[in-house]
């Protein structure tokens, strides 16, 4: 039996042995790289922005069995570890 290889278009052919992540929310938001499929993916990652800024992002993973997520491509799912957020505080209280 021959395997048959679907790609859809646009869309890059990964070897087997090459899996692809994901950077969501945060300042690396939609970068994508490769990773070794005999391996598992690395917890943390240090993702270059703008050529200078280097942003931190951790592999989500479930909560029950531990495993790595991956979205609806196939891609594992990053997030970044640490977000800055301002807090406002009301001036009337």
């Amino acid at each position: 039996m021959t395997a048959v290889q679907h790609q859809l278009a646009g869309e890059e052919t990964v070897p087997r042995h090459r899996c692809r992540a994901r950077a969501y929310c945060g300042p690396a938001h939609g970068q994508s790289w490769e990773l070794d499929a005999r391996r598992p993916p690395p917890r943390v990652v240090k993702l270059t922005v703008d050529d200078q800024a280097i942003s931190v992002y951790r592999l989500v993973c479930r909560p029950r069995s531990s495993r790595p997520t991956r979205d609806q491509s196939g891609y594992y799912l990053y997030v970044p570890m640490q977000y800055n957020l301002t807090l406002v505080r009301d001036p009337q209280r």
